[in-house]
């Protein structure tokens, strides 16, 4: 069940207040974790996977996108993935790929690591991979606090450089951290180099697809 702070009263208000009271007007775009149900529950993936009823899983998941969506919530974050590079390749990354092909609008970087990387700030998977390989070109979101985890990994001294590392792997929304918003770094030592113009450009084209139309990548700045 979820918390009572999230039903359509409660959504409903906030976004009164933003379109209604808010210098720009601009529409919240409410998300949750919706894995395996919203105000009814279901098995974990696992468990649905395991009952091999591909037509069962689909109703579950039809249930839990009418229950979020009656809440106001219009991005949710499934499935999770965690598995070894060559199995991650040759098997797991099959419906992933699919998913994009289908004309998903949205991509969560893991949570955890990968050969020691951090997927906030792994190049090789989400910038050439995903937006590359796939041809990916819509926004891609971190896990709660990922980008500030880059400097418990040992990858960045502060938030802007973690702010710096991910955008450069490509994930281009910061989930809680904060650190897009960090100014220059003032610790010594900390390099002040900044992802470049062109990188942070389609960064913030991407964050708004709905509102650039098809969400695709713009013009080199000139």
């Amino acid at each position: 069940m979820r918390d009572a702070g999230i039903d359509a009263t409660a959504t409903n208000a906030l976004q009164r207040a933003a379109v209604e009271t808010s210098r720009l007007g601009i529409p919240l775009l409410i998300a949750r974790d919706v894995i395996h149900g919203h105000r009814t529950v279901f098995p974990i993936p696992l468990g649905q996977a395991a009952s091999f009823d591909p037509d069962l899983v689909r109703e579950y998941a039809r249930v839990a996108a009418r229950e979020a969506s009656a809440d106001g919530i219009r991005w949710t974050f499934a499935p999770m993935l965690d598995v070894g590079p060559v199995i991650l390749h040759n098997r797991h990354l099959r419906p992933f790929r699919a998913a994009v092909r289908a004309g998903v609008a949205t991509v969560m970087s893991a949570f955890h690591t990968l050969d020691g990387t951090p997927m906030t700030a792994h190049v090789p998977l989400v910038r050439r991979n995903l937006k590359g390989d796939l041809g990916f070109s819509g926004p891609v979101v971190s896990d709660w606090d990922a980008i500030g985890e880059l400097g418990r990994h040992g990858l960045a001294e502060d938030r802007r450089q973690a702010a710096v590392l991910a955008l450069q792997a490509g994930v281009d929304v910061d989930m809680v951290t904060g650190a897009h918003l960090t100014g220059r770094s003032r610790r010594p030592g900390v390099s002040s180099s900044a992802p470049g113009r062109s990188t942070a450009c389609r960064a913030t084209w991407r964050r708004s697809p709905t509102r650039s139309g098809s969400g695709s990548d713009p013009p080199a700045p000139s």
